[in-house]
């Protein structure tokens, strides 16, 4: 891993970060991979995990941690705090993303969940998204919740059993309804480059995630180490309530590149005006299915 940054001019991992700030760590792993052998493949978790374990060796893992934190607000929220669509859902995802150190996650944890609830109170303006960790309201958020020069603080866990909700939603899933559904030109153009890639044997086609493979409309990954089932979020327009979650099979993206499939059954909801759609009816509607109820009954 090291000598890959070093073949990239960098003396380590946590240089070359250092070096591309605010660049998710998705596209900062293909950079990195781009010297790659096939005798020597690295994995994204180990990318993580060096990158952690570096600025530990350096007592900078509370910067890291911050970095981490601005890299997932500049993918999810690059336009600002409180700009665009699906603001509520992209701040969601920047929490549920936000990367900390694998083996550390249940101490960290918690500590993370405060200091977002603190950017959160700090109520930063509509046009907001740091440039990196230097960031004022980054900094203020960090010295609440863990001074600089301070070890971790010791926190029990968040009460929330899911970051990516507030506590007083719960669940209360609709009927969906099944449709076919048409594939957009975009769509399938992403998925023929996923094709390649698969083709290619990228190892970003063969690493389990959610969010390896881009475009500017969707986003995805395979959903388990080396695995033939590819998961996929795709919004086909702008408007806040119309995104689809859909799971295919390499042969599936293999025929909709060919273009010998032209269109996939998805289950939608059946709430007038929106148009999220799902792989699954058991599948929950961010919008749809979940309702604000008082002290968490």
């Amino acid at each position: 891993m090291r000598d890959r940054a070093k073949s990239l001019g960098f003396p380590d991992v946590l240089a070359l970060a250092n070096a591309h700030p605010g660049i998710p760590f998705g596209q900062l792993f293909r950079y990195l991979r781009q010297p790659e052998s096939r005798d020597a493949p690295i994995a994204y978790a180990q990318f993580q995990a060096v990158y952690f374990e570096e600025a530990e060796q350096r007592g900078l893992l509370r910067d890291a941690i911050a970095d981490t934190l601005v890299r997932r607000l500049r993918q999810h929220l690059r336009g600002g705090w409180n700009q665009g669509r699906r603001v509520r859902e992209r701040k969601a995802e920047v929490r549920g993303g936000w990367e900390l150190p694998p083996s550390r996650v249940s101490e960290l944890g918690p500590i993370a969940d405060r200091i977002w609830d603190t950017v959160n109170e700090l109520n930063p303006p509509d046009d907001w998204c740091p440039e990196d960790f230097n960031d004022p309201i980054i900094q203020e958020a960090f010295a609440r919740v863990w001074p600089s020069g301070t070890p971790p603080p010791k926190l029990a866990p968040s009460p929330r059993p899911n970051p990516n909700f507030t506590p007083t939603r719960q669940s209360r899933p609709k009927p969906k309804d099944r449709q076919k559904v048409p594939l957009p030109e975009d769509l399938v153009a992403f998925l023929g480059e996923v094709r390649t890639m698969i083709e290619r044997g990228d190892e970003e086609t063969t690493i389990q995630s959610d969010d390896l493979l881009q475009c500017e409309r969707a986003y995805g990954g395979v959903t388990e180490e080396g695995g033939d089932y590819f998961s996929f979020t795709y919004f086909p327009d702008d408007s806040k309530r119309n995104k689809w979650h859909f799971t295919l099979h390499r042969s599936d993206i293999e025929m909709i590149a060919d273009e010998a499939l032209t269109e996939i059954s998805l289950w939608a909801c059946q709430t007038p005006g929106c148009g999220c759609k799902f792989h699954s009816k058991d599948e929950t509607c961010f919008y749809c299915d979940y309702e604000d109820v008082e002290d968490g009954r």
